[in-house]
């Protein structure tokens, strides 16, 4: 085998690990929930992107010129994936004082985005496995992986998030004075059914 097939060989594998195992693992290491968990989860996702990253210059090495959608789609997605970091990082900073994340634009624009980016490596996966000249059984199987993949993956989260949602206590809707005493008193709209 020629060093330009071995280089073909590690874009295509890069590629892949990083597209099918680490970056569904870093949403996954996310759900878990804890504060370890993002740290997990953006380290993870960084050394993913680093994996894409060089997957795609090795690509760039081999190409003289780019002529594929799977050269536009590769691209779109080294670009969109550092976008993701820069959202991220966006993310990191909103927490109220007791240290729980706030939602904003920036948490919904992550969150699509980063299924945007998961789907768009899928896609860039099965047309480099087309260019490649791979068989169709790989190719169904490889895209039967994918959409089982989607499916646990959007699950587990879907899942996590709701049962998250179910654990937490409920808290009063506000505060009123009583000036009767140097108390607060707690009052919640339930309060008035009783």
């Amino acid at each position: 085998m020629a060093f330009s097939a071995y280089l073909w060989t590690l874009h295509g594998i890069l590629a892949s690990v990083a597209i099918f195992i680490v970056l569904p693992l870093g949403v996954l290491k996310f759900r878990v929930g804890s504060l370890p968990s993002c740290v997990s989860h953006w380290s993870t996702q960084t050394f993913g992107t680093l994996m894409l990253l060089i997957a795609a210059g090795l690509g760039l090495f081999q190409s003289s010129t780019i002529h594929s959608g799977h050269q536009i789609a590769g691209l779109c997605l080294v670009t969109l994936l550092l976008l993701q970091s820069f959202l991220g990082h966006c993310i990191g900073g909103l927490t109220n004082n007791a240290g729980r994340r706030l939602q904003s634009w920036s948490v919904a624009a992550h969150c699509v985005q980063g299924f945007s980016c998961i789907l768009l490596g899928w896609w860039t996966v099965v047309t480099g496995l087309l260019l490649a000249s791979f068989d169709s059984t790989t190719i169904i199987f490889v895209s039967l992986t994918t959409f089982t993949e989607l499916v646990g993956v959007t699950a587990f989260c879907v899942i996590k998030r709701d049962s998250s949602r179910i654990t937490q206590p409920t808290k009063p809707k506000f505060v009123v004075a009583d000036d009767t005493d140097d108390e607060m008193t707690m009052y919640s709209p339930s309060d008035d059914a009783n």
